[in-house]
């Protein structure tokens, strides 16, 4: 995910401000996104690295929290991702 979300902010979003720069907004928004969903990244890392056989469920709970967040931003920042900026990707060719 960290490359797949470099690429985009190296390759993606600047093109798209340069194709549409109506959309700095939204170009904005998903990098904001990005950076946000990085440390939730980062956290899950974090938590897996504390699990052991012998582990309270507190460990655990960290694990499974950290995913939930994940998975539900991740979830909202691709369905915004491909309602707001899909249609200038495929018009650009980028898709």
């Amino acid at each position: 995910m960290h490359g797949h979300h470099h690429f985009e902010d190296n390759a993606w979003l600047p093109a798209l401000r340069q194709a549409d720069p109506s959309l700095a907004p939204v170009v904005e928004r998903l990098d904001e996104e990005h950076r946000r969903i990085a440390a939730e990244l980062d956290e899950v890392e974090s938590a897996a690295a504390g699990l052991t056989d012998a582990d309270s469920g507190d460990t655990r709970r960290r694990v499974v929290d950290a995913l939930n967040a994940l998975a539900d931003d991740l979830t909202e920042h691709l369905a915004y991702e491909e309602l707001s900026i899909g249609p200038t990707l495929r018009r650009v060719n980028y898709l």
